[in-house]
């Protein structure tokens, strides 16, 4: 929420933010609805679903899309509940930046970020529940995930950045 509150400065209104999310992902509505609800005087969220695997355009700004397994903790249970997010490659500018946040070491965060100037990739260092599934990307593999990049910055799942080499 604070971030969509630093936004309005740049917002009015009459003036909706359109959030673009992945087709069946629960939690971005849900997203919008307590910033409705909440703050119904500010300005108006606008969700535009997007099916993983097909680009769009915001404006001059390309978007190409890849699905990707993501992973929600339940931590009463102890589980991992599976769900698809998506990895970006932004084109703006001449500057094609990949995005991967939330995702496994899967072959689509590598495409996404082949022949990227930069590439922003998520790494697990947050704790979760032991399984034994691949749920997120260790410090140690994005550098192999992102190896088609010139540039890569690593973000850990608890927000802060995680320099390479860190394991």
């Amino acid at each position: 929420m604070e971030l969509l509150c630093r936004l309005e400065r740049w917002r009015g209104p009459g003036d909706p933010l359109v959030l673009h999310v992945p087709l069946g992902d629960d939690r971005a509505a849900a997203l919008a609805e307590v910033w409705q609800r909440g703050w119904p005087d500010r300005y108006p969220l606008v969700l535009d679903a997007q099916r993983p695997g097909a680009p769009f355009e915001v404006g001059d700004i390309a978007v190409e899309t890849w699905a990707v397994r993501v992973g929600d903790p339940r931590w009463a249970t102890g589980e991992v509940e599976p769900g698809v997010g998506m990895a970006l490659r932004i084109a703006a500018g001449g500057l094609v930046v990949a995005v991967a946040l939330g995702a496994g070491p899967e072959r689509a965060v590598q495409r996404a970020c082949d022949g990227a100037d930069l590439a922003v990739v998520e790494v697990g260092v947050a704790p979760w529940p032991r399984t034994d599934a691949p749920w997120r990307i260790r410090v140690d593999q994005a550098p192999l995930l992102a190896a088609g990049a010139r540039q890569l910055w690593l973000v850990g799942d608890d927000g802060a950045p995680v320099a390479e080499g860190a394991a």
